[in-house]
């Protein structure tokens, strides 16, 4: 479908927004109390559920396996970047706070 109206356009984007945010929240309170690999491992969880609902998988379509890889690719691509994210934040963030001693 394509949207064509402005209220279409208006829920085409609040729908595209919310199904981001809303297994973003759900992945961050089930991460809560995991280590590093915990969270990632949901958050990858999360984006291959979403990549999978994005295909419109199900039992009429030819492609299923196809679809399910690439879910599966989704979902570990998300969990890479994750921990590499935290990884590296975590490093800068120690690094400005012993550059940051030194100066004062």
């Amino acid at each position: 479908m394509t949207t064509k109206t402005t209220a279409e356009k208006i829920g085409y984007g609040g729908e595209k927004i919310a199904e981001m945010f809303i297994p973003a929240g759900l992945t961050q309170k089930a991460s809560q109390g995991t280590g590093l690999i915990g969270r990632a491992l949901i958050t990858g969880a999360g984006a291959g559920v979403i990549k999978l609902a994005q295909t419109g998988v199900g039992p009429e379509r030819k492609d299923v396996i196809n679809d399910t890889l690439n879910a599966v690719k989704t979902g570990a691509t998300a969990a890479a970047f994750s921990a590499g994210t935290e990884l590296a934040l975590s490093g800068i963030s120690k690094f400005l706070k012993s550059a940051g001693s030194k100066i004062q």
